[in-house]
């Protein structure tokens, strides 16, 4: 028998997280498989008319993502090296920026979520998680697959052998049930332990450099590059931390596609959420 999940009906009646809307307790193959219990939920607050106008920041596209220019040689020997391993990645050239929910910008037509904004004011959020660092990043550009009760999978995934390796050894969960090829049920904190090190050293390059996409990295360049990563009714993990041990996701279609931000435990195996790699390269190369 299948993974049994409880997805999105329930979501978003007062800001549900991940964990309220999945359920506490996942069923597989007749056994209970016990998640912590879900963390009070985060309600939406009535929004406020300011009182005072409110300054807009105005930028051109070109401003989030540097046109294309001369792209640097350690940004090249690790595209050729992720070819080499049948790893897809695009580079983009992002800029110095700090962007917020009433900055303008040409595209960017599917901002994050006000409750994303809210929880930066609350310190929930860290700070700098609006912010586009002055760095190259290569991102994995696959397309997520809709729900199917866990069992979906991407397309023609290069990271599928690797994932299955990683199952079978034992280094990542292997549940019953989910593909051993899956993107789906890893928690961010297999993730950051054992998954993206393993990129990293496909690719050559050092453990640091690979990680999940920030939120607002993830929300920019699917509206200037990839819309389609708003289109299936299943989540990813970012890097952004929530609180102490939760972790945002997001991109779900049913919940706003692009603009949709959630956050599940940083320990949670969920059936609905993927994962994809990106590659920072320091602005000196």
């Amino acid at each position: 028998m299948a993974m049994q999940y409880i997805e999105s009906e329930l979501r978003r009646q007062g800001k549900e997280n991940l964990a309220d809307t999945i359920a506490s307790v996942h069923k597989l193959n007749g056994s209970d498989i016990p998640f912590p219990s879900a963390a009070t939920s985060i309600e939406k607050p009535v929004a406020q008319t300011p009182e005072t106008p409110v300054a807009i920041k105005r930028f051109s596209r070109d401003q989030l993502i540097l046109p294309e220019t001369q792209i640097p040689q350690e940004v090249s020997d690790i595209l050729q090296r992720a070819e080499r391993a049948g790893i897809r990645l695009e580079p983009y050239h992002l800029s110095n920026v700090v962007l917020d929910e009433n900055s303008s910008v040409e595209g960017w037509n599917s901002k994050p979520e006000r409750w994303y904004w809210e929880q930066i004011g609350k310190g929930n959020i860290g700070q700098d998680a609006p912010k586009l660092s002055d760095s190259w990043v290569l991102v994995d550009p696959i397309t997520r697959p809709d729900y199917k009760d866990g069992e979906q999978l991407h397309i023609s995934d290069p990271l599928g052998p690797l994932l299955a390796k990683l199952r079978k050894e034992k280094k990542i969960k292997n549940l019953k049930g989910i593909p051993a090829a899956s993107r789906f049920v890893i928690s961010p904190n297999e993730l950051i332990a054992v998954v993206l090190p393993e990129i990293a050293e496909l690719l050559g390059v050092e453990a640091s450099a690979v990680r999940l996409p920030k939120a607002i990295e993830f929300n920019v360049i699917g509206n200037m590059k990839h819309p389609e990563w708003g289109q299936a009714n299943t989540w990813e993990w970012f890097e952004d931390n929530f609180e102490d041990d939760n972790r945002l996701a997001g991109g779900d279609s049913d919940n706003g596609g692009l603009a949709d931000v959630d956050y599940g435990w940083s320990c949670g195996r969920y059936g609905g959420v993927a994962f994809r790699p990106l590659v920072v390269v320091s602005p000196k190369a």
